[in-house]
This record gives C-alpha cells, structure tokens and sequence, in this order.
C-alpha cells in the first residue's frame, strides 16, 4: 500500500469534483481538507478529515446499487478504489 504524501490531491469515489488534498500521515491515520464546497452537507472549502490509512487507501464495497453525483452507477457487491489520487488536477478539472 502507497502512503499519501503531503501536498497530493486526490478524488473520492463519489465524484462531482470532490477534491481532497492531504495535510499529513501521523501514524496510520490521514488527515485531509476538502477543496470543494458543499452546502447541501454542510462542507466548506478547507474543511478537515481524517481516515484511518487502511480505510484511506482501500475500497469501498457497496451493499447495494449506487450512483455517484456523477450519474456513475456501481452496482451492489462491487468494489472501488475510495480515493484516486490526481496527478494533474488542473487537466482534471478542465478536461
């Protein structure tokens, strides 16, 4: 498993440009702020999270059929990487 490194951003499986960047690892667990804004949740910009690394880098298995904010849908038992990390965010976003 690859450690999330400062400074990196990555996407959550969710989607609609839901951004996050690493603030640091201490131990096994990441800390993390939004890059979105999101006022339906309540999430602002710079908002901060953390996430035991395992669950950070692992998967997300659905227990039924899903669709993300960006009309992808995953279907129930399927598995998916929780967090992607972007290697070009500005690609990403303007793309």
């Amino acid at each position: 498993m690859r450690k999330p490194k400062q400074g990196e951003v990555y996407e959550h499986f969710k989607g609609k440009d839901r951004f996050y960047e690493i603030i640091t690892v201490v131990g096994e667990i990441v800390w993390y702020k939004s890059l979105y804004e999101d006022k339906e949740r309540k999430i602002s910009v710079g908002e901060v999270f953390k996430r035991p690394l395992d669950e950070f880098c692992g998967y997300k298995e659905f227990d039924e059929n899903y669709t993300n904010y960006d009309g992808k849908e995953f279907q129930k038992g399927e598995k998916v990487k929780r967090f992607v990390l972007i290697k070009n965010l500005e690609n990403k976003i303007n793309g």
